[in-house]
């Protein structure tokens, strides 16, 4: 690698001292490294993707290279249309705890992107896995690599449920309802068809600007939800209370005639002391279940050395600036789609994982928020399966260019794959829950924790006393949330009602 230049200007000045402590398989790594002739025949030009979007509408309004570049890369990776199942979470566990839940996102980002910028200065890597594999091992790096492989084809089925589920919608307000789920896979293989010649494409960075393009989708997604709420919300109410009022009056028909022969105050005595910690566990099921889809909503991690590259001669304050106003407005449209969609539902009314689909007006606003989030999911589709075809081509084939033909395989493969799976999804909310708790967690919080740790013992940085504090803390927070996200829900009891 002595060819490649200097991504990160005045950061490299730990770069000779960080070569010294390089393990035996990271040196043998970098000694069977693809050469620069492979790496570009592979789609990965060494002079990262400046140079593509230099011709692009995107080039016009944010010049590649400087600050809103930047913060539209990241923006890119974190505001996509799972960002539709913060409703469901904010229903489920409150608007106090959304908000809580958002700060801690946003702190955790900043200090994870603050390991990983330090960990790509001293190893002079820009790409995730190789910074992984400098300091943890090349076994690390297959792991990372197996993680972003599960993560991103995840986030694909996601997208292609949203499409899917878009488009029942779209048939039945027109309808068509006995044949809708088989016209509506129909038309998702037919979006993934007109999707293959562009992910036959090398490169990801010829699709920045539809990527531009679905962030303003989703902006105007949340315009549609913060109107639905003051639209909607007294019919709302009215369907509420009428459905409360009946329910009332089955009750005191059940009721009429049969007293209660035990105090309602020995029943709430004996249940006090039984199964009081399956209890406890059931009632940390909400907050489990939630926490996850915000730790998904703000993982750009895996994303973030590649825009940092583009830049000129960044400096840590320039990149702390980048990440924290690209967070800022994701924040505030979280914000905007998560408490105001929850809101314009009673709370005993249930908010799906794809909020357009549980309105029950299904007005014009609606169904053009339902064909921009087609687009977006769309969109968004394409920019999961690109690093997973390099990884499942990384895996199979080892190094050197993906041919032609084999790009088209693997791309048709994902294509078939993800529309299968997108079937057997039960809820998106659910995917998007296990997505984060799974895959979002270790890459925003294990292994930048890991990656702190190590270089505090070999490469002389992150000596503060408060590094070992922040490290531990995001070890500790992504460790459990793993465990916990994942396991705990199977065991509780209350889960499955």
């Amino acid at each position: 690698h002595a060819d490649r230049p200097d991504h990160f200007g005045t950061f490299s000045e730990h770069s000779n001292e960080s070569l010294e402590t390089m393990s035996a398989h990271s040196v043998e790594m970098h000694r069977n490294a693809l050469s620069r002739d492979d790496l570009v025949s592979n789609g990965q030009d060494l002079n990262s993707s400046f140079e593509e979007m230099r011709h692009t509408m995107l080039e016009r309004w944010c010049p590649a290279g400087g600050f809103w570049s930047a913060v539209v890369g990241i923006l890119t990776s974190a505001v996509t249309p799972s960002v539709l199942s913060l409703p469901l979470a904010v229903s489920i566990a409150g608007i106090p705890f959304g908000l809580g839940m958002m700060f801690a996102c946003v702190i955790m980002t900043l200090l994870s992107v603050r390991f990983i910028a330090m960990a790509a200065v001293c190893s002079s890597e820009a790409d995730y896995s190789f910074v992984v594999a400098y300091f943890l091992g090349t076994k690390a790096r297959s792991f990372v690599l197996n993680v972003l492989l599960f993560y991103n084809f995840g986030c694909g089925v996601v997208n292609l449920r949203f499409i899917l589920e878009n488009f029942y919608s779209l048939l039945t307000y027109y309808g068509v309802k006995k044949q809708a789920w088989p016209l509506s896979f129909i038309g998702l293989c037919g979006i993934c068809v007109c999707l293959l010649p562009l992910m036959f494409r090398s490169r990801i960075s010829s699709l920045k600007t539809a990527g531009f393009f679905s962030n303003f989708a989703v902006i105007a997604i949340a315009v549609v939800i913060v109107y639905e709420y003051f639209d909607q919300q007294d019919e709302l109410l009215t369907r509420e209370t009428q459905r409360q009022l009946k329910h009332d009056a089955h009750l005191i028909k059940k009721a009429h005639g049969i007293p209660s022969t035990v105090p309602s105050t020995t029943i709430a005595a004996d249940a006090t002391y039984v199964n009081t910690l399956q209890d406890w566990a059931s009632s940390m099921i909400p907050f489990l279940f939630v926490a996850p889809i915000y730790i998904f909503s703000y993982e750009v991690q895996s994303n973030v050395l590649s825009v940092i590259e583009d830049l000129h001669s960044p400096t840590p304050a320039q990149i702390t600036t980048i990440v924290s106003t690209a967070m800022a407005v994701a924040t505030v449209l979280y914000v905007m789609i998560g408490t105001f969609g929850a809101m314009t539902f009673p709370t005993s009314m249930p908010v799906g994982g794809n909020i357009l689909q549980s309105y029950p007006i299904q007005n014009a606003p609606l169904r053009l928020s339902q064909l921009m989030c087609m687009f977006a999911s769309a969109v968004t589709f394409l920019f999961t399966m690109f690093p997973c075809r390099f990884a499942i081509h990384s895996a199979i084939w080892s190094k050197g260019r993906i041919p032609a033909s084999r790009r088209a395989h693997i791309s048709l493969f994902l294509c078939v794959a993800g529309c299968l799976t997108a079937l057997l999804v039960p809820d998106v909310a659910v995917a998007v829950s296990w997505l984060g708790a799974l895959c979002s967690s270790t890459l925003s919080m294990t292994i930048p924790a890991l990656l702190a740790f190590k270089m505090r013992a070999t490469a002389g940085v992150c000596q503060g006393w408060y590094d070992a504090v922040i490290a531990t803390v995001l070890l500790v927070g992504g460790i459990g949330t793993a465990v916990l996200g994942t396991t705990m829900p199977l065991w509780a009891p209350k889960f499955q009602n």
